[in-house]
C-alpha cells in the first residue's frame, strides 16, 4: 500500500504518494562523478535526487497501465539492461551534456537574467512548499537542487538552440527527393504455421509455387490488378539518397555482424531506383523473400518535404554533437559506480497529471517541458 506523502513535480504533477527509501548510508556531498580530477564534481545528492524525480515522472506516466513491481527489473530494450540501469545511464549522460554546456555557455552569450533567476528560486520554493516534509524526504529534494535542475535545463535548451543555428543544414533537392514505390512480397525463408502456433521453413514446392507468381507479375501490364487477381498483397513505400546508402551498407555487412538498419533490402531498392516511372521490376531474389516492384513516382512531394526536414534537422543534431564531443574531450569525467548503485527504484510514487496555466516566461514553460520528459 502506498503511504499518502503528497509531492508535486515542478508544477506538473500533484499527490505523488511513496512508500519509504532504504537508507543507503551516503553522504549527499560525496562526489558521484569527479571532474579533472577533484577540480570539480556532481554531488550525489544532486544526481539521487534527479534519479528519484525522474522515477517519479516514469511511475506517474506508465504506472496505470504498468506492473510497478516489474517495471524497473525488466529489459524492455532487449540490450541486457533493465529499465533501472538504462535510465540511470541516461541521467548520467544528461548531466554531462548539461555541466559541459554550461561550462561553455559564455561562448554562446547564453546566460540567466537577474528576473529569470528570480523566477526559478520561485518555482522551486513553490515545488517544495506545495509537499509535505516527508514527501520532499523522499525524493531528496532542496531549494538548492530543485534551482540548479532548473537552471541547467534551461542552459541546455538554449546552447542547444544556438549550437543547432550555427550549423550548415544545407541540403539538396537531390539529398532529399523521395521516390514511390509498390511491391509485392514473398517470404521463402520460414512462414507461419496454418494453425498459428509456430513457424515452418518455406518448402521447395511453395518457393516454387511463388517463384512462378513473381515471374507472372513481372510481365504483367497492370500491377495493381495483376496483384489483385492473384490475391497478393501490395506493400506501398519511399525512399532516398540516405536509405539507399543505409541499405548499401547494411548489404556488405558480414554474417552475423550486428545491424540496426530496418528498411528494405538493397537488391529491391537499387532494382527499383533503376526503374522508370511506372516500370515494373523483374523479379528480384534475397537469401530470404521475393520481391516485384512498381516505381510509381520519381518525385514524391510530402515524402520529399518531410525527408528535407529530416535531413537538415539531422545536420543540425550532428553538429551539435560534433561540439558537445569536443567539450567532453577537454576534461575527464570519473563515476563512482558503487555510489551511484545505491540509487535503487524500490519504492515507489504515484499522484495525479494535470494540465498547468503556465505563464509566457520561458523559464516557467521549460520547467514544465523538462518534467514531462
Amino acid at each position: 500500500m502506498y503511504k499518502k506523502n503528497k509531492i508535486a513535480a515542478l508544477a506538473l504533477v500533484t499527490a505523488l504518494a511513496s512508500t519509504s527509501h532504504s537508507a543507503c548510508g551516503a553522504s549527499k556531498d560525496a562526489a558521484l562523478v569527479k571532474i579533472d580530477g577533484n577540480k570539480d564534481k556532481i554531488s550525489y545528492g544532486y544526481a539521487a535526487f534527479t534519479a528519484y524525480y525522474t522515477q517519479a515522472m516514469y511511475e506517474l506516466l506508465y504506472g496505470q497501465s504498468t506492473n510497478l513491481d516489474t517495471m524497473w527489473s525488466t529489459d524492455y530494450s532487449g540490450e541486457g539492461k533493465d529499465m533501472e540501469v538504462q535510465v540511470k545511464d541516461q541521467l548520467l549522460d544528461s548531466m554531462k551534456e548539461e555541466y559541459f554546456l554550461a561550462k561553455h555557455a559564455a561562448d554562446y552569450k547564453v546566460k540567466i537574467t537577474d528576473e529569470e533567476e528570480k523566477k526559478i528560486k520561485e518555482t522551486a520554493k513553490a515545488f517544495l512548499d506545495a509537499n509535505s516534509d516527508e514527501g520532499i524526504k523522499k525524493l531528496g529534494a532542496s531549494q538548492e537542487y530543485v534551482e540548479k535542475m532548473l537552471r541547467d535545463e534551461t542552459i541546455r535548451r538554449r546552447m542547444k538552440k544556438a549550437i543547432e543555428a550555427e550549423a550548415d543544414s544545407t541540403v539538396t533537392a537531390e539529398e532529399a527527393n523521395q521516390k514511390s514505390y509498390s511491391y509485392v512480397k514473398w517470404d521463402t525463408g520460414i512462414k507461419q504455421t496454418e494453425d498459428g502456433s509456430g513457424f515452418a521453413p518455406v518448402s521447395d514446392d511453395e518457393k516454387a509455387e511463388f517463384k512462378a507468381q513473381a515471374e507472372k507479375l513481372s510481365q504483367a501490364a497492370d500491377f495493381e490488378a495483376a496483384a489483385g487477381e492473384m490475391n497478393l498483397t501490395i506493400t506501398n513505400g519511399h525512399f532516398g539518397q540516405s536509405e539507399l546508402k543505409d541499405a548499401k551498407a547494411d548489404s556488405e555487412k558480414k554474417e552475423g555482424e550486428a545491424s540496426s538498419y530496418t528498411g528494405n533490402p538493397y537488391e529491391l531498392l537499387s532494382a527499383v531506383d533503376a526503374l522508370a516511372e511506372g516500370q515494373i521490376s523483374q523479379v528480384i531474389e534475397t537469401k530470404d523473400a521475393i520481391y516485384v516492384a512498381k516505381l510509381t513516382s520519381l518525385k514524391d512531394e510530402e515524402a520529399t518535404a518531410t525527408e528535407m526536414e529530416t535531413l537538415e534537422q539531422k545536420k543540425k543534431d550532428d553538429h551539435y554533437k560534433e561540439v558537445l564531443d569536443a567539450y567532453e574531450a577537454e576534461s575527464t569525467w570519473v563515476v563512482d559506480e558503487k555510489l551511484w548503485d545505491k540509487v535503487e527504484f524500490i519504492d515507489h510514487f504515484k499522484g495525479t497529471l494535470y494540465d498547468t496555466d503556465t505563464s509566457n516566461e520561458e523559464t516557467t514553460e521549460e520547467s514544465s517541458e523538462n518534467a514531462a520528459e
